[in-house]
């Protein structure tokens, strides 16, 4: 921490229940504080401090020289500011321990007992009277080693501590489990964390950095729903990133929020003309990191999540033996000289467009026992996502057609993952 620029500037100070180590920078502002406190408070401590290079050791003399008076001690100079890191093990640093000015705290411990963790979040949850939107980041600090034989064996533990850990996703959901650190956790294996690990250190570092929205996603002071709502995570491959809906209804770029979106509004459409879900019922969810979308219903029961979120898995996943599959399109815009010559205003108009096939979806079970259901289906997703007709996949001619769609690569490949939350 002392050869790191980033850290020194903290002047931190360790302490254990022997050891009072502090920054070499900072002795001569806090070595004064130290005798200034004892001597407020009448205690028997005499100081002296040992140069070990690049920092110094604290020693005392005398019968009041304890922990829990140097614990106290040091905490008040943390709490004034004096130091802006303190380094300590959890039997000094844990249960007990209060310092309402801390705002981050970073987990070096090996717990994973549901007591202990929550003993040690709590530290950092303390509400601070001069900071009243006051926003603690807690940090998880974990070891990948691959080439060694147990090197992923911090990761696992890492899972075990979140098992029954609650916490709010980037896209404001409660939800229980490591999917609430980051949507990828809930299915990657070790190895592949390990190999993208720069990409989820970077993407926690923007997160946390940005304190204003981690307390909107809290949603302090507002309702909460106790009841939890089936969910499903999906990172989809849309097939063309630069496309547009093909629909006609709006020429706004797709990406995976809108295309995930506007799938379930087909789904919930559907379900709601038919009879499988409530009228009040409205499809919610958004973005989550690592291009992950969050998709469930708002306002219904949970049969009704249950349906809409096995509909959703139907739709975005492989074509298993489908009754019946619809072909989606994209709308590819191209620039041609006029519209290259034209302001934007202007040139939106005169661009070059053609419908391009991208994918083929399975039809939900649910959705399509009779042709007339899956007619009503095919409306709402002419209406909401794409051009095209269902075809009935169980049938000879209909085999064939979805052997040659997996063949050209046409099916979806959509990592897909099926939880709880609340919202």
């Amino acid at each position: 921490m002392l050869q790191s620029e980033a850290t020194d500037r903290l002047d931190p100070v360790l302490m254990t229940g022997t050891t009072v180590l502090v920054d070499d920078d900072l002795l001569k502002r806090i070595f004064p504080r130290f005798e200034q406190w004892v001597g407020d408070r009448g205690l028997d401590v005499k100081f002296e401090h040992i140069e070990r290079g690049g920092y110094f050791e604290i020693r005392g003399s005398g019968k009041d020289w304890l922990p829990r008076y140097y614990t106290m001690m040091i905490t008040d100079l943390f709490q004034e500011g004096v130091t802006k890191c303190l380094v300590g093990t959890r039997g000094l640093l844990g249960e007990g321990w209060d310092a309402s000015r801390i705002n981050v705290l970073v987990d070096l411990t090996t717990v994973t007992t549901s007591m202990s963790i929550n003993q040690l979040r709590g530290r950092s949850f303390r509400l601070d009277n001069l900071w009243p939107e006051k926003v603690a980041n807690n940090w998880d600090i974990v070891c990948l080693a691959e080439e060694y034989e147990k090197g992923f064996d911090d990761y696992l533990r890492f899972q075990r501590k979140h098992k029954q850990l609650y916490g709010v996703g980037d896209d404001g959901a409660i939800e229980k489990g490591v999917g609430h650190v980051h949507a990828a956790f809930t299915e990657a294996k070790p190895e592949g964390v390990s190999e993208t690990m720069n990409i989820f250190n970077e993407e926690m570092l923007l997160r946390a950095r940005n304190r204003p929205r981690t307390r909107d996603l809290w949603g302090i002071g507002q309702p909460f729903n106790a009841e939890p709502k089936e969910a499903v995570e999906i990172k989809v491959n849309l097939g063309r990133e630069d496309a547009f809906p093909a629909n006609g209804i709006a020429l706004n770029e797709i990406n995976n929020h809108s295309l995930v979106l506007s799938i379930g509004e087909s789904v919930m459409l559907s379900l709601k003309e038919l009879g499988f879900v409530n009228a009040h019922a409205e499809i919610g969810g958004g973005p989550r990191d690592g291009g992950w979308v969050r998709a469930y219903l708002k306002g219904a029961n949970e049969g009704e999540s249950a349906l809409f979120a096995t509909a959703m898995q139907e739709i975005l996943g492989p074509l298993d033996n489908p009754r019946y599959v619809i072909p989606r399109e994209v709308k590819i815009i191209t620039e041609n000289w006029l519209s290259k010559m034209l302001p934007e205003v202007l040139a939106r108009y005169v661009r070059s467009t053609r419908d391009k096939l991208a994918m083929f979806h399975s039809v939900p079970k649910v959705l399509c026992k009779n042709k007339e259901d899956a007619a009503v289906f095919q409306r709402h997703w002419n209406d909401r996502v794409s051009p095209g007709e269902v075809m009935y996949g169980h049938s000879k001619s209909g085999k064939q057609m979805v052997s040659a769609i997996k063949e050209r690569g046409l099916a979806p490949r959509s990592s897909i993952n099926r939880k709880n939350v609340f919202l």
